[in-house]
């Protein structure tokens, strides 16, 4: 099975619709996003370790400059080597645009597929960020990732929850609209990784249902789903409302494993 629908993801990544559906490629959840990813490196141990990232569907490029914002100056030796790519130039033009000044950050943007990628020195940290719900093979896609980094940190939406299964065409939706073609809650997306020889390093939820949205279903829908993260905290919160995706830190398996 291929690791990714070339064809198909170019005809639906490159269309106006994709972007006006998810809103210049998501940019507005990058920051719930990057502070997960943060989070998930400090909980791991790897805050002032890491120093070389590639983050695969970069998407808008956001979730990259601020993770160098916030993660950059904690580096030891200084700024940290941020690299995105995408398979739609389109997503790369929005981030060059939104983000001229990401050179100066130690960031970049380039089009292009991780299975392509020839490095001398792996990355310490490579990145799929709401990306693994769209790849046909989802081992495929990790074996590639894990070939050119140590450590891989995967976030994906938490679609199989209450909400949604009683809103019922929910997934359809995102099947047409965004391509997800995987849907996902977190035991089982940990006993996945497990079975297949992934360490867990550390575990983070991000609350993209903070995003700004019209509609007064929407604001009240936020609202309990704040209240219920801050009360019964975030997985509970995603097990009954959803809004919040699942961030994963793993170690390659081309690494030996850690000593007991």
């Amino acid at each position: 099975m291929a690791i990714i629908d070339i064809e198909r993801a170019r005809n639906l990544y490159n269309s106006e619709s994709y972007e006006s559906n998810t809103n210049d490629w998501e940019d507005s959840t990058s920051a719930f996003r990057a502070r997960a990813f943060h989070e998930a490196l400090a909980q791991a141990g790897l805050a002032q370790r890491a120093g070389s990232f590639l983050d695969v569907g970069c998407g808008s490029g956001g979730v990259l400059m601020k993770l160098s914002a916030n993660h950059g100056s904690q580096i030891k030796g200084g700024q940290g080597r941020f690299e995105g790519i995408d398979l739609s130039p389109n997503a790369v033009k929005i981030a060059q645009q939104l983000y001229p000044d990401a050179e100066a950050h130690g960031v970049s943007f380039a089009v292009g597929l991780v299975q392509d990628k020839v490095v001398a020195e792996p990355y310490d940290v490579v990145s799929l960020i709401h990306v693994l719900e769209h790849c046909p093979d989802m081992l495929e896609m990790l074996a590639a990732c894990e070939r050119v980094g140590r450590h891989l940190y995967i976030n994906v939406p938490i679609e199989v929850n209450l909400m949604y299964t009683l809103r019922r065409r929910v997934l359809v939706h995102q099947y047409l609209s965004y391509g997800h073609l995987h849907f996902f809650n977190e035991e089982f997306f940990l006993c996945w990784l497990e079975k297949n020889g992934f360490e867990i390093l550390s575990t983070v939820y991000s609350a993209d249902f903070e995003i700004p949205k019209a509609g007064l279903g929407y604001r009240v829908t936020q609202a309990l789903r704040r209240w219920t993260g801050r009360v019964l905290g975030p997985s509970v919160a995603t097990w009954l409302l959803g809004g919040y995706s699942f961030g994963v830190l793993v170690r390659s398996r081309a690494l030996p494993a850690r000593a007991a």
